[in-house]
């Protein structure tokens, strides 16, 4: 995220904000001066959200559940978050479209997604690139896409953002505990997995022993996916 566009006294809004921990975030950099909003679909993500900000007593953070298809702010937020949301979406332009209308005048759009394809092993995995077709698999059979990651420059132009920037990030680890997140995602979506028929359990369990074996070698390199992560103004 790219926090040194963050003004004190900014409004802000967290789109798929999930349990809230990059809302928190932006929080520190808005100060008392500013707000920011969290969104998100799952109501239990929202409801976490709010027990941690009442907790913690931050008055200027709230949480609300809704989806980028319906967004009524009209010009109200300076900046803009989403992670990883549009790679989960059937109709990408339709939600950014909503997100410009969110946007102030010379409002800052910040989003990171995927290009899951390009997830790397070494060495090769047939585990993992089974467990990295499947994911891109899952998606696609609901409409989505896993390899949004790099369309978003063309939806962005298309809906009318301009001075937009992007950069490629890839995280990779070779520490047994940075290695987890192909086990703990395939294991996330093994039940739509299981309801879209894509693969069987005894497949997807198969597939973790292989992981969770593949992870141990101190040797092996596990990657996550292409990071695009683009900045655009309206």
């Amino acid at each position: 995220m790219a926090s040194s566009k963050i003004r004190q006294g900014s409004n802000c809004l967290d789109l798929g904000c999930g349990s809230g921990a990059v809302s928190f975030e932006l929080l520190n950099y808005v100060g008392t001066s500013g707000s920011v909003l969290g969104i998100d679909l799952d109501t239990s993500n929202v409801d976490y959200a709010r027990s941690l900000a009442n907790r913690l007593k931050e008055v200027n953070i709230s949480f609300e559940q809704g989806n980028a298809y319906a967004l009524d702010y009209e010009q109200r937020f300076d900046l803009v978050y989403s992670r990883f949301l549009l790679s989960h979406l059937s109709h990408p332009e339709k939600a950014l479209h909503n997100i410009y209308q969110t946007l102030s005048e010379e409002g800052i759009l910040l989003v990171e997604d995927t290009d899951f394809s390009g997830h790397f092993s070494y060495p090769k995995n047939e585990h993992f690139d089974q467990y990295v077709s499947w994911y891109q698999q899952l998606l696609k059979s609901r409409g989505a896409n896993a390899n949004r990651g790099p369309e978003i420059m063309g939806l962005l132009q298309k809906v009318g953002f301009r001075e937009i920037s992007f950069e490629v990030k890839q995280p990779a680890h070779i520490d047994s505990q940075g290695k987890l997140m192909a086990e703990i995602t395939l294991e996330a979506v093994s039940k739509s997995l299981l309801s879209e028929g894509i693969c069987t359990k005894s497949q997807i369990e198969h597939t973790l022993t292989g992981l969770k074996v593949f992870r141990e070698r101190p040797d092996s390199i596990l990657s996550m996916p292409r990071i695009f992560q683009y900045r655009a103004r309206k």
